[in-house]
């Protein structure tokens, strides 16, 4: 056996026996963090990129890593925001928002040299930039948590390559197209980080690819502004405290107010951001958050069917006019801590005028 050998079994060993000394002694699920890895380690681990040092250059090279990563079905990966070392205030603001997508992230602290790798550290207006986007990661929490039982069952991953959603679009097998720094969160959001500082009063994202073809459509998140598919955009408008954050028309995202953990509150309601165009589904899961009850071979988790039927194009205003219909399916399956009612939240986008980019 080789010494590069050697090391990948005693590392893989050494994350499993950790799994066993959790599951082997309680009911709940391991959570269990190590440096990258190598193929199996995602089954006992979430692997993160290692002790590096913040700068931009970071950002950059994270995203095609995270996006190789799921094509490795290593389904949960991070990497210390703003590296452990190093590092700025306005890296740190980019590298949160970049990772705010993902469904783990962690700060690593006591390395760096004052102020520490905390999100409060630099003072205003960081700090609320910051919590902005710590607020988005935990009301996103509905959907980023269906989208890893997902990975669980399927091998698809919550971070993933565009080709991997649009396998059609050839654009994106080309090289050197700049498609490898940018990440779908699940099949409706895209994900376009910042990985230059600011050189003007207002900062621009280049190269932000919108794939699909010209019968798609993909709106702003925080503006709702229509862009078609399978256009470029060059210069886009990108201050410090906005990530380029695109949606899919046709999605329906389930998200809840944000919350300090996952069992601060109830989690009631949910709110639906829906995004109507043509027919469109989604289905949420749940489950207790804590314990195995979830996994094989038992089976205590619910999922609910969402559906929504709207007009070609309703939301970018540019097919015909007509109802939208939101369907709420019966929740199927249970579990320990399971609502016996909820409210739900519809925020339906309708008619945003179409952007000529």
């Amino acid at each position: 056996m080789t010494l590069i050998s050697s090391l990948v079994r005693y590392a893989f060993d050494g994350v499993e026996l950790c799994a066993g000394g959790i599951e082997n002694h309680s009911d709940a699920r391991r959570f269990i963090w190590t440096v990258e890895g190598w193929a199996g380690t995602h089954r006992n681990a979430v692997m993160w990129t290692g002790d590096d040092s913040g700068s931009f250059d970071y950002i950059e090279w994270q995203i095609p890593t995270f996006v190789g990563c799921g094509f490795s079905a290593q389904a949960h990966v991070s990497g210390d925001v703003d590296g452990i070392f190093g590092g700025s205030a306005e890296t740190y603001v980019r590298d949160l928002q970049m990772k705010a997508l993902t469904t783990t992230v962690m700060t690593m602290s006591g390395w760096a040299q004052n102020p520490d790798k905390q999100p409060w550290s630099y003072g205003e207006p960081y700090t609320s930039i910051n919590r902005a986007s710590l607020e988005l990661k935990a009301s996103m929490t509905p959907y980023l948590y269906t989208l890893s039982r997902i990975a669980y069952d399927t091998g698809v991953p919550p971070v993933r390559a565009m080709l991997l959603e649009f396998p059609t679009d050839e654009y994106l097998y080309a090289s050197s197209t700049f498609t490898d720094f940018e990440y779908m969160a699940g099949p409706w959001l895209l994900v376009a980080p910042v990985f230059h500082p600011l050189t003007s009063p207002t900062a621009t994202r280049r190269d932000i690819y919108l794939p699909g073809n010209a019968s798609m459509t993909w709106h702003s998140f925080w503006d709702g502004s229509a862009y078609k598919g399978g256009t470029s955009l060059d210069a886009y408008d990108a201050p410090l405290a906005t990530l380029p954050l695109f949606v899919r028309s046709g999605a329906i995202i389930p998200t809840w107010m944000p919350l300090m953990s996952f069992d601060a509150a109830l989690h009631d309601p949910i709110i639906l951001e829906i995004w109507p165009d043509g027919s469109s589904s989604f289905e949420l899961y749940e489950d207790d958050g804590v314990t195995r009850a979830a996994l094989p071979p038992q089976s205590a988790y619910a999922r609910i069917p969402i559906s929504v039927v709207a007009p070609d194009g309703y939301v970018a205003g540019t097919g015909k006019t007509g109802n939208v219909t939101i369907s709420i399916g019966a929740s199927v399956g249970s579990f320990t801590g399971q609502l016996t009612s909820r409210s739900w939240r519809l925020q339906v986008r309708t008619k945003v005028p179409s952007d000529d980019h």
